[in-house]
């Protein structure tokens, strides 16, 4: 069974952003109001294998499958459908499944993750800005019974940004508007199998974004999520879901998002949710590459006492790359390499009303990160 996933509102890593479409359905921009929902172990969407049967290509073999297919668990669904990646948010990853026995309390799972952006050009300025990003996340489970799954998770998340060149050209006539963020989120959720085929889940959440230099307001930002998921096939699993989230502009922003689990193969899969596509391969059984494109939007409360008192920062950009997933010990440690590119940074004063609007060049960018499945 997948486990759930703790995530809230909050700056995200690997996130949404206004104006980009997945599958042609992302009906409005999404705010980055949700802290990296602490993932379940490197998962896309991961899909319940039905028992292995014995085939000799007769009507029994047949009539065997049909049989093993309609007695397999349903899908089980992510309780944060967002956090559709592995540990690192640019690699890639395997699709992981938990076998733990349902029934009592217990940690799903914890990571520790990085990323640095190299330096990317400032367009319209004579700068540029790198980042460096360590998150560490903590999931709990508990399995009620009866397909009912509840899940607990919490996640601490610091940026820090570094500018080089003369007036960068972010924010006008401030050379080094901002250097370091952070943010704290939790939040709740429940995965209900309703039967062979279908299931469903729900989640809230809340965080606090700020930068970490000045006082800024204690301001919580709420999300919630509700998504169905269906099992059409042995191998492939569809999709559906909403996200409600709260912005630091003052109002509400509705997400619809379709996306879809595809065991290829034994050794290939291909997933497709809120954050992205991933292709991934497995090449033994303690070895698999991947790659994947990934949609990343952050946002963050400004200090009071800063150039922009009591504003708002949003960046968001897209993440393609390529990564090496290789268990090992208790967890599985993950590689990954590939470019920033699309990326742009909005501030907002006091009052929500954007004040500029900065495109960011291409850059590459180097991930690390190490999840235990801990599972007791």
């Amino acid at each position: 069974m997948l486990q759930t996933n703790g995530h809230t509102n909050g700056a995200r890593f690997a996130v949404r952003a206004p104006g980009i479409l997945i599958l042609g359905i992302l009906a409005s921009g999404c705010t980055a109001t949700s802290p990296n929902r602490a993932a379940s172990a490197p998962t896309i969407l991961a899909s319940s294998e039905p028992e292995a049967y014995a085939g000799d290509g007769t009507e029994n073999e047949r009539a065997a499958k049909s049989a093993a297919f309609e007695a397999a668990p349903a899908p089980s669904l992510p309780a944060d459908l967002a956090e559709q990646r592995s540990p690192s948010f640019q690699t890639g990853g395997d699709w992981e499944e938990d076998d733990d026995d349902e029934g009592g309390f217990g940690v799903d799972d914890a990571g520790l993750r990085s990323t640095y952006i190299l330096p990317a050009k400032i367009e319209g300025g004579d700068g540029d800005v790198s980042i460096a990003q360590a998150a560490l996340e903590i999931a709990f489970e508990y399995e009620a019974g009866n397909g009912i799954e509840l899940s607990l998770g919490g996640e601490y998340l610091r940026e820090e940004w570094d500018y080089s060149g003369v007036g960068s050209g972010l924010l006008t006539g401030v050379p080094r508007p901002w250097d370091s963020f952070e943010m704290y989120g939790v939040e709740l959720g429940l995965n209900w199998e309703l039967d062979d085929r279908w299931s469903t889940l729900a989640t809230i959440g809340t965080s606090w974004a700020a930068e970490r230099e000045g006082p800024t307001s204690d301001e919580r930002l709420l999300e919630y999520s509700f998504g169905v998921g269906w099992r059409a096939t042995e191998r492939l699993e569809l999709l559906a879901f909403v996200m409600v989230d709260e912005n630091h502009e003052g109002s509400d922003e509705v997400l619809p998002l379709l996306g879809f689990d595809w065991q290829i193969s034994d050794r290939d899969r291909l997933g497709l949710g809120e954050r992205g596509l991933i292709y991934s391969r497995s090449v033994s059984d303690t070895l698999s590459f991947n790659a994947a494109v990934n949609y990343e939007q952050q946002s963050f409360r400004l200090a009071s006492n800063g150039p922009v008192p009591g504003g708002a920062l949003e960046r968001e950009g897209l993440l393609a790359g390529v990564g090496v997933d290789w268990t090992l010990g208790p967890g599985v440690l993950s590689l990954g390499v590939g470019f920033s590119v699309g990326s742009a940074i909005e501030v907002f004063d006091g009052d929500g009303s954007r004040i500029e609007d900065v495109d960011l060049g291409s850059a590459p960018y180097a991930a690390l990160s190490y999840q235990f499945g801990v599972g007791y």
